[in-house]
């Protein structure tokens, strides 16, 4: 029914709206989305997913980074996660 991506990083469309998942490089400071939203993105919401390696150089405690900046081709984010932490990102963009 409608067109949409089974898999880590992907994206679907319906009734004018864009939804766009994935994964975030460990230490990125910005992530490009695979496709630009047509027009803006609303809204991105992101996840540590865990575990994290307590008393490293970076926070314990799971999801401990905030979204700076949201555009239509992509946003930027801040990670207070030490590179020793090497913990994944998840994404989830809401646009159209």
């Amino acid at each position: 029914m409608f067109g949409v991506q089974k898999s880590r990083v992907g994206s679907i469309k319906f009734a004018g709206i864009e939804i766009k998942w994935g994964t975030v490089p460990d230490g990125a400071s910005t992530l490009r989305f695979p496709t630009p939203f047509s027009n803006a993105c609303f809204n991105v919401q992101i996840s540590r997913l865990g575990p994290v390696i307590i008393n490293s150089t970076g926070s314990s405690s799971p999801g401990a980074s905030t979204v700076l900046a949201i555009y239509r081709t992509h946003f930027d984010l801040d990670s207070v996660i030490g590179a020793s932490d090497k913990s994944e990102l998840t994404y989830l963009a809401i646009g159209y």
